[in-house]
């Protein structure tokens, strides 16, 4: 070949690389495109496995002959800036172009390729990585899940929360993403109830709606939907708080109505009303010879003698909470049905079939006679609620969040709660020594907090 052809014969190879160079450009980067299509090579290429000498790796396409022959001589890259090559002992075909990036198949990895066209794994921290997609998304990982007040959360493929599943009745408390009973019932049998066959923590979910408040129209109320315990707290609930029991043990702002933006839940102040120490605690439960249960032979039993202090803080310690005033009567009156018992409108006769009043539950020449007057809970399935809550009326009075005003401060009401100080907390509900007027959804009586009385304990609120 002559000089001259061999000069026209590089300027033609010259313009050629430069067409496929720029063709490079356009696919890798010009257009956006991530990675090219593997069906596609450019025209003038060469495919890069019949490269001779074992050249580089183009990263669109294929390589001329020429730069494929520079890079397997060499180890150097091919003309089109492929993938270095390995000196003539002929490359394999790379994975993928350098820098591109996509996710893996699990949706939880992204893969980046490496400068060597070997795609590399990294993990997406709290994130997602979607099949198709090309980085990491979202606010969590695919499969996680955790709680939402009483509820779960699972973060689905997108890297989305979910909305949250409820957690059944029997396991009612949420903690670390998984449902299960609450404190006071881990390792207790599930043996409550008039057949004893039912976790003593059982906490349905009660619909919330508008009512009346104690049966007057003048005093309407809006009550979010929420958890109420089957079961006013048992003897062997509360003496699994006792084994925890300290002073300090509820920190301050614990046990607030996530619907009542200004209840400040527990202040740190009510601490020095509580016992100093379990010792003192059991001293203080102790507050009736004839009548508190602690002592008494079945530990099913109402646990009574409880002041606000310690009843708010057992509920707290439990995950829960004190209710309203207004959600207890709420529940008590069957919302919207306005009940005047929580079974209906049939009044109790005389006798414990219906509620467990007026000393008729065991009784020993027709009166009051000791602990024995007082049925486990759930004895009288006959008299529950509409949610299915047992003993809302007689059994114990319920200590209630409110302060103890006259009557209600408000008209109106919205998830509201009486937070006005009073030398005097509400409770509500009757108990087994009153009588049947006692049991009406609209009756409500206060106590100063510090009392511990044999007539009162405790039923304690959950978030859904």
């Amino acid at each position: 070949m002559s000089r001259s052809a061999r000069l026209r014969r590089r300027s033609e190879l010259g313009r050629w690389r430069g067409i496929a160079a720029g063709a490079v450009v356009v696919a890798g980067v010009a257009c956006g495109h991530t990675y090219p299509d593997p069906s596609h090579t450019p025209e003038g290429g060469g495919s890069p496995t019949n490269s001779e000498g074992g050249g580089g790796q183009p990263t669109s396409g294929g390589a001329t002959d020429a730069g494929a022959r520079s890079g397997g001589e060499n180890g150097g890259e091919g003309a089109l800036g492929g993938v270095p090559g390995n000196g003539g002992d002929g490359g394999a075909p790379a994975e993928c172009p350098p820098r591109a990036q996509r996710c893996g198949s699990d949706g939880l990895v992204l893969l980046t390729c490496t400068d060597s066209g070997v795609w590399d794994a990294s993990s997406c921290l709290d994130q997602a990585c979607p099949v198709g997609e090309h980085a990491c998304q979202g606010e969590c990982a695919p499969g996680v899940k955790r709680c939402q007040g009483n509820g779960v959360e699972t973060c689905d493929g997108l890297g989305s929360w979910s909305e949250a599943t409820p957690c059944d009745s029997s396991t009612p408390s949420c903690s670390d993403g998984e449902c299960g009973v609450p404190a006071s019932c881990s390792r207790l049998a599930k043996d409550c109830g008039s057949e004893s066959d039912r976790s003593c923590c059982e906490s349905p979910v009660v619909e919330g709606g508008t009512f009346y408040r104690s049966q007057k129209v003048e005093y309407p109320a809006t009550v979010s939907s929420f958890r109420l315990d089957t079961y006013e707290v048992t003897v062997s609930r509360f003496k699994r708080f006792i084994a925890d029991y300290s002073q300090d043990m509820v920190p301050d702002g614990a046990g607030n109505n996530p619907n009542d933006l200004d209840d400040t839940g527990w202040v740190s102040e009510y601490a020095v009303h509580l016992p100093s120490d379990a010792i003192a605690l059991l001293d203080a439960v102790m507050c009736d010879a004839d009548y508190q249960t602690l002592a008494s032979d079945n530990q099913h039993r109402p646990m009574n003698c409880l002041s606000w202090y310690v009843a708010n803080a057992f509920c707290i310690w439990d995950g829960g909470r004190l209710p309203t005033e207004a959600e207890w009567n709420y529940a008590a009156a069957g919302g919207a049905e306005q009940r005047p018992y929580p079974w209906g409108p049939t009044a109790p006769g005389a006798n414990a079939e219906l509620a467990v009043y007026g000393c008729y539950y065991n009784p020993s020449g027709g009166g009051c006679s000791g602990v024995s007057n007082i049925a486990p809970v759930g004895s009288v399935p006959a008299g529950q609620g509409r949610w299915h809550q047992m003993d809302l009326a007689a059994g114990l009075w319920e200590w209630k969040q409110d302060f103890g005003s006259a009557m209600y401060l408000s008209t109106e009401c919205v998830d509201c709660a009486n937070h006005v100080a009073d030398a005097r907390r509400v409770d509500r509900g009757g108990s087994f020594f009153d009588t049947a007027h006692s049991q009406l959804t609209a009756i409500r009586a206060r106590d100063y907090p510090i009392a511990h009385l044999p007539v009162i304990g405790v039923r304690c609120a959950r978030a859904l």
